[in-house]
């Protein structure tokens, strides 16, 4: 597994790595579509720490397509709630 980071738009750091990189991972900004596909999971969480007080993390993976990618990828979304 790679860990693509770069100044590069991720259209381009997606096209690098799916040529020349078997398995490989590069991170996202949450956007607007990111934030509504994983709001159930963080409601979730919200309720979970509510009901304990102690920090929740969860992690979910989906299938996703920014309209600039040439196909899916798999995203993993990391949600957490604490204290702070």
């Amino acid at each position: 597994m790679t860990r693509l980071e770069n100044r590069l738009s991720r259209k381009e750091l997606f096209d690098i790595g799916e040529a020349f990189i078997d398995d490989f991972i590069a991170g996202l900004a949450g956007n607007v579509k990111l934030k509504r596909i994983s709001a159930n999971w963080l409601d979730t969480a919200i309720a979970s720490y509510e009901a304990t007080g102690e920090e929740v993390r969860i992690f979910h993976s989906f299938m996703y397509k920014a309209g600039s990618w040439n196909h899916q990828q798999r995203v993993v979304a990391k949600i957490e709630v604490n204290i702070f």
